[in-house]
């Protein structure tokens, strides 16, 4: 028999049952356990903690700084007013934040998570997850998996991690890191800094082929940092590993390379590392010399 419980005015504890059950926590700080079943939970006002268990639950967190946690099965989760916290675990789930500062987590499945108002941060996790930002300044984390990032408007930070991830910054001066994988990155509007590897690991960019596309502004595209040269792998020429430069727009954009000037080959549309290999590590599309845009990290 499913159960509609309702909390009052003070700290309540609501625990279902086996079925799909209904638990309302009202004012207070409230703590509301779905346990099996398809369950329906609201914490109402207050700094409430929410707990879907398994079944295919929604929780709502309401006004206050909620937790609300999705457990097994395909959860939706909104946390409202407050700065909230959203897992999803397992299952492929739908978080979204709503206002304020938000933290969202999909964990293992193919989740959906939106930031909308405020500074959220959102992480993936395991599976094939679609992240979506929203308004202000968010962080984006896909996580493991092939992933799409989304910012939205203001000053964002993407990353892919592990993965062929697309990622698209929109509107503000964003950051785009790719990570491992083939990526496709898109900094939109804005001066944007998109750089496709992972400058941790030990070769980044080795068999990796990347699509970077700057948009509107005056963007960076990152071929290098103080440690290395990105796309050198061990073959001739570079055919495996390499970054495509979509929109290249000279005297705008800038490319910042590893080294010195003396350490490249620039083409009208590659550029390649001077040594015997002739390792390519990247194409300009459009047949531009870039020799004048370049930014040196010795």
């Amino acid at each position: 028999m499913a159960l509609l419980l309702t909390g009052g005015l003070g700290n309540d504890i609501l625990v279902g049952g086996a079925c799909d059950d209904t638990l309302i926590g009202l004012a207070g700080n409230d703590t509301l356990i779905g346990l099996a079943g398809n369950d329906s939970l609201d914490g109402g006002p207050g700094k409430d903690t929410l707990i879907g268990g398994l079944g295919e639950d929604s929780l709502i967190g309401g006004l206050g700084e909620d937790s609300l946690i999705g457990g097994a099965g395909d959860d939706r989760l909104r946390g409202n007013a407050g700065d909230d916290t959203l897992r999803g675990n397992a299952g492929d789930d739908t978080l979204r934040g709503d206002d304020d500062d938000d933290s969202l987590i999909g964990g293992a499945g193919n989740d959906r998570l939106g930031g909308d108002a405020g500074d959220d941060s959102l992480i993936g996790g395991l599976g094939e997850d679609t992240l979506f930002g929203g308004s202000d300044n968010d962080s984006l984390s896909g996580g493991l998996g092939n992933d799409s990032l989304l910012g939205g408007s203001d000053n964002d930070s993407l990353s892919g991690d592990s993965g062929n991830d697309s990622l698209s910054g929109d509107s503000g001066n964003d950051s785009l890191l790719g990570g491992l994988g083939n990526d496709s990155l898109s900094g939109g509007d804005g001066d944007d800094t998109i750089v496709g590897v992972d400058p941790s690991s030990n070769n980044p960019g080795v068999n990796e082929i990347d699509i970077l596309t700057g948009g509107a502004g005056a963007d960076t595209f990152v071929l290098g940092d103080e440690n290395n040269a990105y796309y050198v792998g061990a073959g001739w020429f570079g055919f495996n590993d390499y970054a495509v430069i979509t929109d290249f727009e000279s005297g705008i954009d800038t490319i910042q390379l590893h080294g010195a000037i003396g350490d490249y080959i620039f083409g009208d549309n590659f550029i390649s590392m001077n040594t015997p290999s002739l390792e390519v590590i990247a194409i300009v599309a459009g047949g531009y010399d870039v020799s004048q845009d370049l930014m040196f990290v010795p």
